[in-house]
């Protein structure tokens, strides 16, 4: 990243968790609601308390006063953590991907810190997700949606380092893909495996996190996280979730609502009853499923796969690339 601005610098100081504080950082939503009042956070920093005070208000303004004060702090931790290869990217800089802000708004995270090529967080792409513990049938659905995704220079975009993830992103990769990988558990940790490494050097891997650097994993992160991959992807397929239990149906919940993008659910031979029940819960049957034509209803080019064979009580439906199609 060139040289930070001091818009950047504001805002960084006021948001980070990554660096002890005296009052708590201001949340997202509190940011934005700051940033629609003073447009521009470098405003504030020469700023007496009662200056402050009068564009945000006495309690804000206390907030804002103690939170600037950590300056020296954060050009440390912001220089070790580059130093990782770990980027520190505030909601005002160019880098910063403009398809968070578009689709989330006012819950865009204000700070993001990242490993790898930024760019590839602007490109949209598939998202993959589905339960921590796929069985072999969703496993191959999820491994196979990745590799034909990646064969066609399609991003693919999933969480970070559970074993499913773990599928998805190598699937994209062996085709020579590229991936986003937004992270629950700690990035420090994560950038240091070597298969990771490698990836990020190629450009071909982007990890993400809207969390510090050091935050070890949590049912809450993961659940925090899960809107920045629908956000970050044009159209999320799940591939297996329970229905009204868990994170990855609390997500596409939470994206249905919010239109957090499309969201598909796979629907084919092998699918859990969960699936079927988040079709209900307004999902888009992903085509090769039981109702293809209904995916492809709301747009002309939605998704579709055919030709998949009946799997026997010992094996798999096959999912070759050349049956699961995403003609886009």
């Amino acid at each position: 990243m060139a040289r930070r601005s001091d818009t950047s610098l504001a805002a960084l100081l006021l948001t980070t968790r990554a660096i002890p504080a005296e009052v708590k950082a201001l949340s997202a939503r509190e940011f934005w609601a700051l940033v629609a009042v003073v447009g521009d956070p470098a405003e504030l920093l020469g700023c007496s308390q009662a200056e402050v005070a009068e564009r945000v208000g006495p309690e804000t303004a206390e907030r804002v006063v103690a939170l600037r004060d950590r300056a020296t702090a954060l050009a440390l931790e912001v220089e070790r953590l580059a130093q990782t290869g770990i980027a520190t990217v505030s909601a005002l800089d160019d880098e910063y991907p403009q398809r968070l802000r578009s689709v989330l708004g006012d819950q865009a995270p204000a700070v993001l810190h990242a490993a790898g090529p930024l760019e590839l967080l602007d490109r949209g792409g598939l998202g993959v997700v589905g339960s921590s513990d796929l069985d072999v049938v969703a496993a191959a659905v999820a491994e196979s949606l990745a590799a034909r995704a990646g064969d066609d220079g399609e991003t693919v975009v999933t969480g970070g380092v559970r074993d499913a993830d773990l599928r998805v992103m190598r699937a994209a990769l062996a085709a020579g893909g590229s991936v986003i990988g937004v992270l629950a558990d700690p990035l420090v940790r994560t950038v240091n495996d070597p298969e990771v490494r490698r990836a990020v050097g190629e450009g071909a891997l982007c990890l993400v996190t809207p969390y510090p650097p050091t935050a070890p994993f949590s049912e809450g992160s993961a659940s925090g996280r899960s809107k920045l991959i629908y956000a970050l992807a044009e159209r999320t397929v799940v591939v297996a979730c329970t229905e009204g239990e868990g994170g990855t149906w609390a997500g596409a919940v939470e994206a249905l609502d919010g239109g957090f993008g499309r969201v598909l659910a796979w629907t084919g031979e092998g699918a859990p009853p969960g699936n079927r029940a988040l079709v209900e819960r307004g999902a888009e049957p992903m085509p090769g499923g039981d109702e293809p034509e209904a995916a492809a209803e709301p747009q002309a080019a939605a998704p579709s796969a055919t030709g998949s064979t009946s799997p026997s009580s010992a094996s798999p439906p096959s999912t070759d690339s050349n049956q699961l199609s995403l003609d886009l």
